[in-house]
């Protein structure tokens, strides 16, 4: 957590490489919010 943001990121330790795919405002609807990212 960053202050009031969660922060949501994927490790790639072959390439060992961190990417962020989403901050969200902590008080948000967490669940709802990870609904809606695009996990390709």
């Amino acid at each position: 957590m960053v202050k009031n943001f969660i922060m949501y990121y994927w490790a790639d330790d072959g390439h060992m490489t961190v990417y962020i795919t989403a901050v969200v405002y902590r008080k948000r609807n967490q669940l709802s919010e990870l609904g809606k990212m695009k996990l390709e």
